[in-house]
């Protein structure tokens, strides 16, 4: 089976889920082809042993599909054909006989926003296949039926399969995570916390690592000694004797500092949260302020993240959370063990592994 995948500039969390599927597919005997007009995730692709061909526009794109042939075409997020009028966009229409799925973490998905335009986040109708890359329990709650924010259309709805967690990370064991540890040289009783904004990074992170940097200092003159892993898109010029900046590592390095840390502080990105709850680490995602309630057709991460929250996966903070605030949710995911098992617990009990389960379900619809 020939697969192809449309990705589209700085989406590397898109990019990643669609990776973690075709590093799956490989091992079934697939053809995975890569489409971006990024030079630097085809980059990550053909490290990954996969062809990548880069495309500058529409034209170029849907040229490229036609004369590639594949059997399945994965959109690495159904909004890449319209948002922000971006390329590699392409017009389906045109390319009949070629089953079209996608690869989303949301709930946009709605059809009124062709006539209102309410909605800023447009989807194909054409696409035949949804796969919303999370369990379905977590997928439901985000229902405004069920007392989540998002209202899903029907036409789209029907199409919806859940197939847990995509990508859904490796778990590292014991002595890899002590391996890890001892590199950065950690000792015995300090914790690690893994810091990372994504694409965000230019604008949360002035604002927000001094509440950090305010909250790290008031556990030092406590006598408790933290570490912070700062995985940065560009290296700031901030000098602490508690902060190791990382600006650029592998997927597998990815993967173990996340895994070894012993609390995880993040945008709201599901690129990252998957790992994190495979491997069992408290976890605390930031999300935009919300002051009044959105109605249904209104996007915010803060929707996205409320039900991990209220399963219990992680807690959800404001960008503009109080220094003392930050600490204290902090402390109880660093220090308090009832909580702590409470997350790991409840993140145990609703991980599911989703590439085996989307391949099969593929393989039934074709």
């Amino acid at each position: 089976m020939k697969i192809v995948y449309i990705v589209r500039k700085n989406c590397f969390g898109e990019f990643a889920q669609g990776e973690s599927l075709a590093l799956y597919a490989k091992r079934r005997g697939d053809k995975n082809i890569f489409v971006s007009n990024d030079q630097r995730l085809l980059s990550i692709a053909k490290e990954d042993g996969f062809e990548g061909i880069l495309t500058k526009n529409k034209i170029e794109t849907e040229k490229t599909i036609r004369q590639l042939k594949p059997d399945v075409l994965f959109l690495c997020n159904s909004k890449t054909v319209f948002e922000y009028g971006m390329g590699p966009i392409l017009d389906i229409n045109r390319l009949l006989g070629v089953y079209t799925c996608s690869l989303d973490s949301n709930w946009l998905f709605l059809k009124e926003h062709l006539k209102d335009r309410k909605s800023h986040y447009r989807v194909p109708e054409w696409i035949d296949r949804i796969y919303v890359v999370m369990s379905e329990k977590i997928y439901k709650l985000g229902l405004i039926e069920n007392g989540g924010h998002y209202k899903i259309s029907e036409n789209y709805k029907k199409k919806i399969f859940c197939p847990g967690f995509i990508l859904s990370g490796q778990k590292i064991n014991s002595a890899k995570k002590r391996e890890v540890r001892g590199e950065l040289k950690l000792k015995k009783n300090e914790k690690l916390i893994f810091f990372y904004f994504g694409w965000l990074e230019d604008l949360l992170f002035p604002k927000f690592f001094p509440k950090l940097k305010k909250a790290i200092k008031k556990f030092e003159k406590e006598g408790k000694e933290i570490k912070v892993l700062f995985k940065a898109r560009r290296k700031q010029k901030i000098k602490e004797n508690w902060l190791i900046q990382k600006t650029w590592v592998t997927t597998e390095e990815y993967d173990n500092y996340v895994a070894s840390s012993d609390l995880v502080i993040q945008h709201h990105g599901l690129g990252t949260l998957p790992k994190v709850i495979h491997n069992q680490v408290p976890a605390i995602c930031l999300v935009p302020e919300i002051k009044k309630d959105l109605p249904y057709y209104k996007h915010s991460e803060f929707y996205e993240i409320e039900p991990f929250q209220k399963l219990g996966l992680c807690y959800s903070l404001s960008y503009v959370v109080s220094s003392q605030k930050l600490k204290q949710n902090m402390e109880s995911l660093l220090y308090n063990k009832k909580e702590m098992k409470e997350m790991k617990t409840a993140q145990r009990k609703y991980f599911k592994k989703g590439e085996e389960n989307l391949y099969n379900d593929l393989a039934r619809h074709l």
